[in-house]
């Protein structure tokens, strides 16, 4: 009796090791997941920053909207990753399109030509195929695709109506449009009225007691050399066609300041546009 409760206990100690064992191989291949899902996302929001650093800050500030969303709505982890990686990576798509027209798009939008329209109304059509390639991201791609959707259906790309929106997007639709919205202090207000029409009614009173709640990266925009003004702060580095670095990042420009950098320009050109905060 004795030698069969050793023999079973042997068994059971086995077992007990097999399964953690088991349990390493498998905490071992999540993290490797994990971390290459990280570097995947990585990759893309440089790409997005080397193509247009504004959109690069503005996915920046679209991400943390969503996750005072996500923290106010108290989603499950999965579903809180989703709505992060579809924030920062929401407009990847814009990549082949030229900065000009996204430029004219949020400017001026009635300006842009058939063509041009359609390039950015495909966007979100060619986010979702980028995000494709990285595994295990298709919920991220279909929130992604549909982050352009109206709630009465006559958004883009496949006119979804209400439910049939899905439900990450629609609160992800409502950040992009504060973050992008051309005076933020009028945003909400401009969403308030548009609640029913573009946007969820739901989605909107999360969004608006959510906000409060978020911490955002301060807003930049784009200026040509010719644009700057007193007063403006660059938010990124001025450099000289050489790699030589003119003004740092955070300096705020004062009109001397502005005559040496013109008066350099005709030199030794810099870059056709910076970066300042709004």
């Amino acid at each position: 009796m004795q030698t069969q409760t050793l023999e079973a206990n042997q068994a059971l100690a086995a077992q007990i090791a097999r399964v953690a064992e088991q349990n390493q191989e498998l905490e071992t291949l999540n993290f490797a997941l994990r971390r290459n899902l990280d570097q995947s996302v990585g990759l893309c929001l440089t790409t997005l920053d080397a193509f247009w650093p504004v959109l690069s800050n503005q996915a920046h500030r679209v991400r943390e909207l969503c996750r005072a969303m996500a923290e106010k709505l108290q989603l499950d982890p999965a579903r809180r990753q989703v709505l992060d990686i579809a924030a920062l990576l929401h407009d990847i798509g814009l990549i082949e399109v030229h900065r000009d027209v996204i430029r004219k798009w949020r400017e001026r939008p009635e300006l842009l030509n058939g063509n041009e329209l359609s390039r950015i109304q495909h966007h979100p059509v060619l986010g979702q195929e980028l995000v494709g390639f990285v595994a295990n991201l298709e919920n991220v791609g279909q929130t992604i695709r549909a982050h352009h959707e109206r709630f009465d259906g006559t958004g883009y790309p496949d006119g979804l109506m209400g439910n049939n929106i899905p439900w990450l997007a629609r609160l992800l639709t409502i950040a992009v449009e504060y973050s992008t919205f051309p005076y933020e202090y009028a945003a909400p207000e401009f969403i308030r009225a548009n609640s029913g029409t573009a946007f969820d009614p739901e989605a909107v009173r999360i969004f608006l007691r959510s906000l409060p709640h978020a911490t955002l990266p301060r807003r930049q925009r784009e200026v040509l050399l010719s644009e700057l003004r007193a007063g403006m702060v660059l938010a990124d580095g001025i450099y000289s066609s050489s790699g030589i670095l003119l003004v740092s990042e955070g300096q705020t420009l004062s009109e001397p300041y502005i005559e040496r950098l013109r008066s350099g320009d005709r030199v030794d050109p810099l870059a056709p546009s910076l970066i300042v905060y709004v």
